[in-house]
């Protein structure tokens, strides 16, 4: 007989699975070549007491190729709203994905990613990521700079989901609601891994709440420098998604990604 196990339990059970197996290192921290990036549940090892991420990750090679992301796969189970209903890239109702990246990064993603500029930079780890995990798609990083706004960086009308491995979840109805509000936390990274568990949640954004861009950011995505600062937003957030405050530059931050 096949032993019942609650849903309840589901969470607290891969959790204690991860912390102990290959959720702790591998596949996108290879990517990033990273020394402890999303690594570090606990925050032991985090690079600000009151809640910067743990460790940063490293510089990407011009010409490297992805590798798999270790146990980054959801289980692909038909109908259940997993990425085996997004196939290509878009579930039944034609809706566009968004995810966190599960690696963190501090505010000179140009020498992060070896690219010329920062939204450059940024695309370039979001796609990276997405390829590791075999997600599939094209991806835009939701970030400003000084002459692009994030909002226009998002293509189409939506609506947006965060694909998760228990589920997928409707992040934004339509492009309307990417100036108000999401309907959600915006959780899961490019594995479709639950990162809520994680103690900080902001995202490098560089815009305010209307997307817009604003001063603070990172000397356009250059200086990872304590004296410098860009906007963030919150991944828990709801109406603080886009501008939740400001960090200084010295701190490793995530990224919005977004399906083209």
């Amino acid at each position: 007989m096949t032993p019942f196990i609650s849903r309840s339990l589901i969470p607290v059970l891969f959790l204690q699975a991860c912390m102990v197996s290959a959720c702790s290192g591998g596949g996108a921290t290879d990517i990033a070549q990273g020394s402890g990036a999303g690594t570090d549940p606990s925050g032991t090892n985090a690079a600000h007491a009151d809640g910067g991420a743990a460790g940063s990750a490293g510089a990407i090679d011009a010409g490297e190729s992805a590798n798999p992301v270790d146990g980054g796969k959801p289980a692909h189970d038909a109908g259940t709203g997993t990425l085996a209903d997004a196939g290509s890239g878009h579930d039944a109702g034609g809706a566009k994905r968004v995810f966190i990246t599960s690696q963190w990064y501090k505010g000179d993603l140009v020498s992060a990613a070896h690219a010329a500029t920062g939204l450059a930079a940024a695309d370039k780890i979001c796609n990276l990521l997405a390829q590791a995990s075999s997600v599939g798609g094209t991806w835009v990083a939701y970030l400003s700079d000084s002459s692009t706004d994030a909002i226009d960086r998002v293509p189409g009308n939506g609506p947006w989901v965060n694909v998760c491995s228990f589920g997928t979840f409707v992040a934004f109805k339509n492009r309307a609601q990417l100036q108000t509000a999401s309907l959600g936390s915006i959780n899961c990274d490019e594995r479709g891994t639950d990162d809520s568990f994680y103690n900080q949640q902001w995202v490098w954004t560089g815009a305010d709440t209307m997307g817009i861009k604003v001063a603070d950011r990172c000397n356009d995505w250059t200086s990872s420098a304590v004296t410098t600062s860009a906007n963030v937003g919150s991944y828990q957030g709801n109406t603080q998604w886009s501008q939740w405050g400001q960090r200084t530059c010295d701190y490793d931050l995530r990224l919005y990604c977004f399906e083209q």
